[in-house]
């Protein structure tokens, strides 16, 4: 699934009754907190789905350019999806030697990390354009992601999950 981040609930009520709990699971490439509610894509699919589809839902994060992956360089991302279970099966049908995916429970730090990157990487686009140079640029980088890991970590993520591909690898490619 991949959503604009404020279209997630409309189109996934739409789509509800299609999602067969028993034999199918949902993959989220959808980045974003909604700006009114603060809620993670996961939070809103579990707002709008039925219980019973919950623990077929899986997140898709990590650095990985589009155009990158479409010509088949090698990419590394995480799947996470709080049934290990569901992990392991979404880990095996999108692995190939070219695309990596690592796994974890941890959807929370999964979520943050890959959508809180985004705004530092506007932070670092604004140094660059004045002309603050390298320095700034790291420190941004640097502060920045000790906030990311600051509020995840407070909303229940792993510390792990920031230090990986979902975290500081996204950060490292878009910022």
């Amino acid at each position: 699934m991949v959503i604009p981040t404020p279209f997630v609930a409309a189109t996934m009520k739409d789509l509800a009754e299609l999602l067969r709990p028993g034999d199918q699971v949902l993959v989220s490439c959808t980045k974003g907190i909604l700006n009114d509610t603060l809620e993670t894509v996961n939070e809103i699919l579990e707002r709008v789905l039925p219980t019973a589809f919950h623990p077929r839902l899986s997140y898709l994060s990590g650095p990985s350019f589009a155009i990158e992956v479409a010509k088949e360089l090698p990419t590394a991302v995480t799947i996470a999806a709080k049934d290990e279970n569901v992990g392991i099966y979404v880990q095996s049908m999108l692995s190939t030697a070219k695309f990596r995916c690592y796994r974890t429970t941890d959807v929370v730090g999964l979520e943050l990390g890959g959508s809180l990157k985004n705004v530092l990487a506007i932070a670092c686009g604004i140094s660059d354009g004045v002309g603050f140079g390298h320095n700034a640029r790291a420190a941004l980088i640097t502060r920045g992601n000790n906030e990311i890991v600051r509020l995840a970590l407070e909303k229940g993520a792993n510390p792990h999950t920031m230090g990986g591909l979902a975290g500081v690898g996204g950060l490292v490619l878009t910022g």
